[in-house]
Protein backbone atom coordinates (compact mmCIF):
# COMPACT_ATOMS: atom_id res chain seq x y z
CA UNK A 1 0.00 0.00 0.00
CA UNK A 2 2.90 2.37 0.72
CA UNK A 3 4.31 1.73 -2.76
CA UNK A 4 0.89 2.36 -4.31
CA UNK A 5 0.66 5.64 -2.38
CA UNK A 6 3.87 6.84 -4.07
CA UNK A 7 2.52 5.86 -7.49
CA UNK A 8 -0.67 7.84 -6.88
CA UNK A 9 1.42 11.00 -6.44
CA UNK A 10 2.61 10.85 -10.08
CA UNK A 11 1.04 13.50 -12.31
CA UNK A 12 -0.14 11.15 -15.06
CA UNK A 13 -1.83 8.92 -12.46
CA UNK A 14 -3.68 11.93 -11.07
CA UNK A 15 -4.81 12.83 -14.59
CA UNK A 16 -6.06 9.29 -15.16
CA UNK A 17 -7.93 9.45 -11.87
CA UNK A 18 -10.13 12.22 -13.32
CA UNK A 19 -11.37 10.00 -16.16
CA UNK A 20 -14.63 8.12 -15.80
CA UNK A 21 -13.29 4.62 -16.44
CA UNK A 22 -10.37 4.70 -13.96
CA UNK A 23 -12.61 6.32 -11.35
CA UNK A 24 -15.17 3.54 -11.61
CA UNK A 25 -12.42 0.93 -11.52
CA UNK A 26 -10.95 2.56 -8.42
CA UNK A 27 -14.32 2.58 -6.68
CA UNK A 28 -14.87 -1.09 -7.54
CA UNK A 29 -11.44 -2.07 -6.20
CA UNK A 30 -12.03 -0.07 -3.00
CA UNK A 31 -15.41 -1.75 -2.47
CA UNK A 32 -13.98 -5.20 -3.11
CA UNK A 33 -11.07 -4.55 -0.72
CA UNK A 34 -13.51 -3.44 2.01
CA UNK A 35 -15.63 -6.53 1.48
CA UNK A 36 -12.52 -8.72 1.62
CA UNK A 37 -11.37 -7.23 4.93
CA UNK A 38 -14.83 -7.50 6.49
CA UNK A 39 -15.25 -11.06 5.15
CA UNK A 40 -11.95 -12.11 6.69
CA UNK A 41 -13.07 -10.55 9.97
CA UNK A 42 -16.39 -12.42 9.79
CA UNK A 43 -14.56 -15.75 9.53
CA UNK A 44 -12.01 -14.70 12.17
CA UNK A 45 -14.78 -14.06 14.71
CA UNK A 46 -15.96 -17.66 14.28
CA UNK A 47 -12.42 -19.06 14.35
CA UNK A 48 -11.70 -17.43 17.72
CA UNK A 49 -14.57 -19.20 19.49
CA UNK A 50 -13.68 -22.04 21.87
CA UNK A 51 -16.67 -24.09 20.75
CA UNK A 52 -16.82 -24.10 16.90
CA UNK A 53 -20.26 -25.72 16.95
CA UNK A 54 -21.80 -22.42 18.14
CA UNK A 55 -20.54 -20.41 15.19
CA UNK A 56 -21.99 -19.69 11.80
CA UNK A 57 -19.21 -21.74 10.19
CA UNK A 58 -20.49 -24.91 11.85
CA UNK A 59 -24.07 -24.01 11.05
CA UNK A 60 -23.16 -23.61 7.40
CA UNK A 61 -21.13 -26.85 7.41
CA UNK A 62 -17.84 -25.19 6.43
CA UNK A 63 -15.64 -26.45 9.24
CA UNK A 64 -13.97 -29.02 6.95
CA UNK A 65 -14.11 -26.95 3.73
CA UNK A 66 -11.07 -25.57 1.93
CA UNK A 67 -10.03 -21.91 2.53
CA UNK A 68 -11.32 -20.78 -0.85
CA UNK A 69 -14.85 -21.98 -0.12
CA UNK A 70 -14.75 -20.42 3.34
CA UNK A 71 -13.55 -17.10 1.87
CA UNK A 72 -16.21 -17.07 -0.86
CA UNK A 73 -18.93 -17.80 1.70
CA UNK A 74 -17.71 -14.99 3.98
CA UNK A 75 -17.67 -12.57 1.03
CA UNK A 76 -21.17 -13.72 0.12
CA UNK A 77 -22.43 -12.86 3.62
CA UNK A 78 -20.84 -9.41 3.53
CA UNK A 79 -22.30 -8.74 0.07
CA UNK A 80 -25.82 -9.64 1.22
CA UNK A 81 -25.41 -7.23 4.13
CA UNK A 82 -23.98 -4.43 1.91
CA UNK A 83 -26.85 -4.74 -0.56
CA UNK A 84 -29.46 -5.08 2.23
CA UNK A 85 -30.76 -8.27 0.57
CA UNK A 86 -30.43 -10.47 3.67
CA UNK A 87 -31.40 -13.96 2.50
CA UNK A 88 -31.09 -15.29 6.04
CA UNK A 89 -29.21 -18.46 5.08
CA UNK A 90 -26.19 -17.11 7.04
CA UNK A 91 -26.76 -15.32 10.32
CA UNK A 92 -25.03 -14.51 13.59
CA UNK A 93 -25.22 -17.24 16.24
CA UNK A 94 -23.19 -15.84 19.15
CA UNK A 95 -22.98 -12.48 20.91
CA UNK A 96 -19.63 -11.69 19.29
CA UNK A 97 -21.01 -12.48 15.85
CA UNK A 98 -24.06 -10.30 16.53
CA UNK A 99 -21.88 -7.30 17.41
CA UNK A 100 -19.68 -7.87 14.39
CA UNK A 101 -22.69 -8.27 12.04
CA UNK A 102 -24.13 -4.99 13.39
CA UNK A 103 -20.80 -3.26 12.67
CA UNK A 104 -20.77 -4.68 9.14
CA UNK A 105 -24.28 -3.32 8.60
CA UNK A 106 -23.27 0.19 9.65
CA UNK A 107 -20.08 0.17 7.62
CA UNK A 108 -21.85 -1.38 4.63
CA UNK A 109 -24.55 1.28 4.68
CA UNK A 110 -21.97 4.07 4.42
CA UNK A 111 -19.74 2.37 1.82
CA UNK A 112 -22.64 1.23 -0.32
CA UNK A 113 -24.17 4.71 -0.30
CA UNK A 114 -20.89 6.34 -1.32
CA UNK A 115 -20.25 3.79 -4.06
CA UNK A 116 -23.73 3.98 -5.58
CA UNK A 117 -23.84 7.79 -5.46
CA UNK A 118 -20.47 8.04 -7.24
CA UNK A 119 -21.47 5.54 -9.90
CA UNK A 120 -24.77 7.32 -10.52
CA UNK A 121 -23.04 10.69 -10.81
CA UNK A 122 -20.50 9.34 -13.29
CA UNK A 123 -23.09 7.57 -15.42
CA UNK A 124 -25.73 10.31 -15.42
CA UNK A 125 -23.47 13.33 -16.01
CA UNK A 126 -21.08 14.08 -18.86
CA UNK A 127 -17.82 15.91 -18.55
CA UNK A 128 -17.98 19.68 -18.92
CA UNK A 129 -15.93 19.64 -22.12
CA UNK A 130 -18.17 17.01 -23.64
CA UNK A 131 -21.27 19.08 -22.85
CA UNK A 132 -19.71 22.18 -24.44
CA UNK A 133 -18.71 20.17 -27.48
CA UNK A 134 -22.22 18.82 -27.93
CA UNK A 135 -23.66 22.32 -27.55
CA UNK A 136 -21.22 23.67 -30.15
CA UNK A 137 -22.09 20.94 -32.66
CA UNK A 138 -25.79 21.45 -32.00
CA UNK A 139 -25.46 25.20 -32.57
CA UNK A 140 -23.62 24.57 -35.86
CA UNK A 141 -26.38 22.24 -36.99
CA UNK A 142 -29.11 24.71 -36.03
CA UNK A 143 -27.29 27.58 -37.72
CA UNK A 144 -26.74 25.54 -40.88
CA UNK A 145 -30.39 24.58 -41.04
CA UNK A 146 -31.53 28.15 -40.40
CA UNK A 147 -29.26 29.68 -43.06
CA UNK A 148 -29.48 26.78 -45.58
CA UNK A 149 -25.73 26.27 -45.34
CA UNK A 150 -23.98 23.91 -47.73
CA UNK A 151 -23.78 20.37 -46.29
CA UNK A 152 -20.06 20.02 -47.01
CA UNK A 153 -19.28 23.27 -45.22
CA UNK A 154 -21.48 22.22 -42.32
CA UNK A 155 -19.62 18.92 -42.03
CA UNK A 156 -16.30 20.79 -42.12
CA UNK A 157 -17.41 23.09 -39.29
CA UNK A 158 -18.61 20.15 -37.19
CA UNK A 159 -15.36 18.27 -37.78
CA UNK A 160 -13.30 21.27 -36.74
CA UNK A 161 -15.36 21.73 -33.59
CA UNK A 162 -14.93 18.06 -32.64
CA UNK A 163 -11.17 18.00 -33.20
CA UNK A 164 -10.29 21.51 -32.10
CA UNK A 165 -8.07 21.71 -29.03
CA UNK A 166 -9.58 25.01 -28.01
CA UNK A 167 -12.41 25.43 -25.56
CA UNK A 168 -12.92 25.52 -21.85
CA UNK A 169 -10.04 24.71 -19.59
CA UNK A 170 -12.35 22.82 -17.26
CA UNK A 171 -11.32 25.12 -14.40
CA UNK A 172 -13.84 26.98 -12.28
CA UNK A 173 -12.42 30.50 -12.35
CA UNK A 174 -14.46 31.77 -9.42
CA UNK A 175 -13.41 28.84 -7.25
CA UNK A 176 -9.78 29.40 -8.27
CA UNK A 177 -10.02 33.04 -7.21
CA UNK A 178 -11.40 32.03 -3.84
CA UNK A 179 -8.55 29.55 -3.49
CA UNK A 180 -5.83 32.13 -4.07
CA UNK A 181 -7.63 34.88 -2.13
CA UNK A 182 -8.26 32.65 0.88
CA UNK A 183 -6.02 31.00 3.43
CA UNK A 184 -5.53 27.73 1.58
CA UNK A 185 -2.26 28.67 -0.17
CA UNK A 186 0.78 29.82 1.86
CA UNK A 187 2.19 33.24 1.05
CA UNK A 188 5.56 31.77 0.08
CA UNK A 189 3.90 29.40 -2.38
CA UNK A 190 1.74 32.23 -3.71
CA UNK A 191 4.82 34.18 -4.75
CA UNK A 192 6.53 31.09 -6.23
CA UNK A 193 3.58 29.74 -8.22
CA UNK A 194 3.82 32.30 -11.09
CA UNK A 195 7.36 31.04 -11.77
CA UNK A 196 6.08 27.49 -12.27
CA UNK A 197 2.77 27.71 -14.15
CA UNK A 198 2.87 26.68 -17.82
CA UNK A 199 6.47 25.51 -17.32
CA UNK A 200 7.58 28.98 -16.25
CA UNK A 201 6.81 30.58 -19.64
CA UNK A 202 3.67 32.48 -18.73
CA UNK A 203 5.37 34.91 -16.34
CA UNK A 204 8.01 35.60 -19.03
CA UNK A 205 5.48 36.74 -21.61
CA UNK A 206 5.49 40.35 -22.72
CA UNK A 207 2.06 40.72 -21.14
CA UNK A 208 3.87 41.02 -17.79
CA UNK A 209 7.56 41.62 -18.51
CA UNK A 210 7.07 44.91 -20.35
CA UNK A 211 5.01 46.28 -17.49
CA UNK A 212 7.53 45.30 -14.80
CA UNK A 213 10.59 46.32 -16.88
CA UNK A 214 9.30 49.83 -17.37
CA UNK A 215 9.28 49.80 -21.19
CA UNK A 216 8.84 53.31 -22.67
CA UNK A 217 9.20 54.75 -19.11
CA UNK A 218 5.92 53.17 -17.98
CA UNK A 219 6.25 50.78 -15.10
CA UNK A 220 4.01 48.98 -12.62
CA UNK A 221 4.26 46.00 -10.31
CA UNK A 222 2.58 42.77 -11.33
CA UNK A 223 1.16 41.04 -8.23
CA UNK A 224 1.42 37.22 -8.16
CA UNK A 225 -2.35 36.95 -7.85
CA UNK A 226 -2.79 38.76 -11.17
CA UNK A 227 -0.62 36.20 -12.94
CA UNK A 228 -2.44 33.33 -11.24
CA UNK A 229 -5.90 34.70 -12.02
CA UNK A 230 -5.04 35.31 -15.69
CA UNK A 231 -3.53 31.83 -15.96
CA UNK A 232 -6.78 30.34 -14.62
CA UNK A 233 -8.81 31.90 -17.41
CA UNK A 234 -6.25 31.08 -20.13
CA UNK A 235 -6.93 28.21 -22.51
CA UNK A 236 -4.30 26.37 -24.55
CA UNK A 237 -4.82 26.36 -28.32
CA UNK A 238 -2.73 24.81 -31.08
CA UNK A 239 -2.23 26.21 -34.58
CA UNK A 240 -0.91 24.74 -37.82
CA UNK A 241 1.06 26.52 -40.52
CA UNK A 242 -1.12 28.94 -42.46
CA UNK A 243 -3.89 28.95 -39.86
CA UNK A 244 -5.10 32.40 -38.84
CA UNK A 245 -5.01 33.60 -35.27
CA UNK A 246 -7.62 36.12 -36.29
CA UNK A 247 -8.50 38.14 -39.39
CA UNK A 248 -9.02 41.82 -39.95
CA UNK A 249 -12.48 43.15 -38.99
CA UNK A 250 -13.25 40.05 -36.90
CA UNK A 251 -14.85 40.61 -33.52
CA UNK A 252 -12.29 41.16 -30.78
CA UNK A 253 -12.53 38.30 -28.32
CA UNK A 254 -9.15 37.49 -26.77
CA UNK A 255 -5.45 38.12 -26.19
CA UNK A 256 -3.00 35.46 -27.39
CA UNK A 257 0.33 34.59 -25.77
CA UNK A 258 2.78 32.58 -27.91
CA UNK A 259 4.28 29.59 -26.09
CA UNK A 260 5.90 27.87 -29.08
CA UNK A 261 6.25 28.70 -32.76
CA UNK A 262 6.12 31.98 -34.66
CA UNK A 263 3.24 34.14 -35.85
CA UNK A 264 3.23 37.09 -38.20
CA UNK A 265 1.13 40.10 -39.00
CA UNK A 266 0.17 39.96 -42.67
CA UNK A 267 -1.21 42.41 -45.22
CA UNK A 268 -2.08 42.25 -48.91
CA UNK A 269 0.86 43.14 -51.16
CA UNK A 270 0.93 42.44 -54.89
CA UNK A 271 -2.35 40.55 -54.53
CA UNK A 272 -0.72 38.20 -51.99
CA UNK A 273 -0.64 38.01 -48.22
CA UNK A 274 2.74 39.29 -47.14
CA UNK A 275 4.06 39.10 -43.55
CA UNK A 276 5.52 42.36 -42.27
CA UNK A 277 6.06 41.72 -38.56
CA UNK A 278 7.05 38.58 -36.63
CA UNK A 279 5.76 37.50 -33.23
CA UNK A 280 7.89 34.90 -31.48
CA UNK A 281 7.61 32.91 -28.28
CA UNK A 282 6.68 34.72 -25.06
CA UNK A 283 5.30 37.59 -27.14
CA UNK A 284 1.70 38.71 -27.00
CA UNK A 285 -0.61 39.86 -29.77
CA UNK A 286 -4.19 41.06 -29.96
CA UNK A 287 -4.01 43.14 -26.77
CA UNK A 288 -4.37 46.54 -28.45
CA UNK A 289 -7.99 46.04 -29.43
CA UNK A 290 -8.84 44.35 -26.13
CA UNK A 291 -7.47 46.92 -23.67
CA UNK A 292 -8.71 49.88 -25.71
CA UNK A 293 -12.25 48.60 -26.16
CA UNK A 294 -12.02 48.29 -29.97
CA UNK A 295 -14.72 45.92 -31.18
CA UNK A 296 -13.04 44.66 -34.38
CA UNK A 297 -9.52 43.58 -35.29
CA UNK A 298 -7.21 46.07 -36.97
CA UNK A 299 -4.78 43.45 -38.31
CA UNK A 300 -4.55 39.90 -39.58
CA UNK A 301 -2.30 37.29 -37.88
CA UNK A 302 -1.09 33.98 -39.31
CA UNK A 303 0.86 31.02 -37.95
CA UNK A 304 4.20 30.57 -39.74
CA UNK A 305 5.46 27.43 -37.93
CA UNK A 306 4.55 23.83 -38.59
CA UNK A 307 2.99 23.69 -35.13
CA UNK A 308 2.46 26.51 -32.66
CA UNK A 309 0.92 26.69 -29.22
CA UNK A 310 -0.70 29.71 -27.62
CA UNK A 311 -2.59 30.67 -24.52
CA UNK A 312 -5.90 32.37 -25.29
CA UNK A 313 -7.02 34.91 -22.68
CA UNK A 314 -10.73 35.79 -23.08
CA UNK A 315 -11.47 39.50 -23.37
CA UNK A 316 -14.49 39.75 -21.06
CA UNK A 317 -12.92 37.90 -18.14
CA UNK A 318 -9.57 39.68 -18.50
CA UNK A 319 -11.04 43.19 -18.58
CA UNK A 320 -13.41 42.39 -15.72
CA UNK A 321 -10.52 41.18 -13.58
CA UNK A 322 -8.25 44.14 -14.33
CA UNK A 323 -10.94 46.81 -13.97
CA UNK A 324 -12.09 45.43 -10.62
CA UNK A 325 -8.80 44.49 -8.99
CA UNK A 326 -5.78 45.71 -11.02
CA UNK A 327 -6.65 49.05 -12.71
CA UNK A 328 -3.05 50.33 -12.47
CA UNK A 329 -1.73 47.38 -14.45
CA UNK A 330 -4.43 47.83 -17.10
CA UNK A 331 -3.61 51.53 -17.42
CA UNK A 332 0.08 50.82 -18.08
CA UNK A 333 -0.77 47.99 -20.48
CA UNK A 334 -3.02 50.34 -22.43
CA UNK A 335 -0.25 52.94 -22.79
CA UNK A 336 2.21 50.30 -23.96
CA UNK A 337 -0.30 49.06 -26.53
CA UNK A 338 -0.42 52.54 -28.10
CA UNK A 339 3.33 52.47 -28.74
CA UNK A 340 3.15 48.98 -30.23
CA UNK A 341 0.25 49.97 -32.46
CA UNK A 342 2.13 53.03 -33.67
CA UNK A 343 5.16 50.84 -34.47
CA UNK A 344 2.91 48.33 -36.27
CA UNK A 345 1.37 51.02 -38.48
CA UNK A 346 4.76 52.47 -39.33
CA UNK A 347 6.02 48.98 -40.12
CA UNK A 348 3.05 48.25 -42.40
CA UNK A 349 3.58 51.52 -44.29
CA UNK A 350 7.35 51.15 -44.58
CA UNK A 351 7.71 47.50 -45.63
CA UNK A 352 6.14 47.52 -49.05
CA UNK A 353 6.25 44.78 -51.64
CA UNK A 354 5.71 41.06 -51.24
CA UNK A 355 7.79 39.34 -48.53
CA UNK A 356 8.10 35.66 -47.71
CA UNK A 357 8.32 34.50 -44.14
CA UNK A 358 11.95 33.35 -44.52
CA UNK A 359 13.02 36.62 -46.10
CA UNK A 360 11.38 38.61 -43.32
CA UNK A 361 12.95 36.39 -40.64
CA UNK A 362 16.40 36.69 -42.21
CA UNK A 363 16.11 40.47 -42.51
CA UNK A 364 15.00 40.75 -38.89
CA UNK A 365 17.99 38.68 -37.72
CA UNK A 366 20.35 40.77 -39.85
CA UNK A 367 19.04 44.02 -38.37
CA UNK A 368 19.35 42.57 -34.88
CA UNK A 369 22.96 41.58 -35.49
CA UNK A 370 23.84 45.01 -36.87
CA UNK A 371 22.23 46.69 -33.86
CA UNK A 372 24.14 44.37 -31.52
CA UNK A 373 27.47 45.32 -33.15
CA UNK A 374 26.67 48.99 -32.71
CA UNK A 375 25.65 48.50 -29.10
CA UNK A 376 28.92 46.70 -28.31
CA UNK A 377 30.78 49.88 -29.09
CA UNK A 378 28.85 51.77 -26.41
CA UNK A 379 28.48 49.20 -23.65
CA UNK A 380 27.90 45.58 -22.68
CA UNK A 381 24.63 44.48 -24.18
CA UNK A 382 23.30 41.06 -24.96
CA UNK A 383 22.16 39.96 -28.37
CA UNK A 384 18.60 39.75 -27.06
CA UNK A 385 18.72 43.41 -26.00
CA UNK A 386 20.12 44.39 -29.37
CA UNK A 387 17.47 42.46 -31.29
CA UNK A 388 14.76 44.05 -29.18
CA UNK A 389 16.19 47.50 -29.81
CA UNK A 390 16.44 46.84 -33.54
CA UNK A 391 12.87 45.58 -33.61
CA UNK A 392 11.68 48.77 -31.98
CA UNK A 393 13.65 50.89 -34.43
CA UNK A 394 12.20 48.97 -37.37
CA UNK A 395 8.67 48.95 -36.00
CA UNK A 396 8.65 45.38 -34.74
CA UNK A 397 6.62 44.85 -31.58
Amino acid sequence: MAKLANIVKLSFVRKLAKLRGPRMAGLAVSLFWSMHMLGCGWFLIAALHDDPSETWVYGRGLEESDPTTQWITSMYFVLTVFTTVGFGDISASTVAEIFYAAAVMLIGTVLNTVFLSEVINMLSSLDRKQIELQQAVSNIQDFSEHTHLDEDLQAELESYAKHSSGGSSGLDIEQARKLFNGHYVPRDSLSELPQQIFNGQFIKSSLFTEVTAGSFAFRANVPPRLVLFVSCMSVERHFLRGEYGYKMNEMTSSILVVLTGTFSLVQIQDEKLSPYQLIGFNRTFGQYEVVNGIETRRTCTRCESENAETLVIPKKEFLGLCNDHFPGYLRILRKLSWFHEFARKRRAQTWKGYWTYKRLAGTTIMHGYQAWKQQRLHGNHTIADAVHQANLQNGIS
